[in-house]
């Protein structure tokens, strides 16, 4: 008889944060038919699957930078479309 070890999913436990423009609302993650609804501010336990959705959810922006010689300088970045701290 052969044992077959079932794969245990990782999930890491995370709290998705308010943006700086504000934005409270729930955040919706789908993956492979799967989908989640979490409200930002709340711990949630969450697998690896949907970690990597959010992690590859990041938006380009253009920000402005004040120089000393008093010009400003605007340039690109990429940054998180849902800023999440780990737990």
């Amino acid at each position: 008889m052969a044992i077959v070890e079932k794969e245990v999913a990782k999930k890491v436990k995370i709290k998705i944060l308010s943006t700086q423009d504000g934005d409270n609302s729930d955040v919706f993650i789908g993956v492979n038919g799967k989908t989640l609804n979490i409200k930002r501010g709340c711990e949630v336990e969450i697998g690896q699957e949907f970690l990597d959705v959010l992690n590859n959810s990041i938006i380009d922006t253009v920000i402005q930078d004040n120089q000393a010689d008093g010009t400003k300088i605007t340039r690109r970045v990429q940054i998180q479309r849902y800023p999440y701290q780990l737990v």
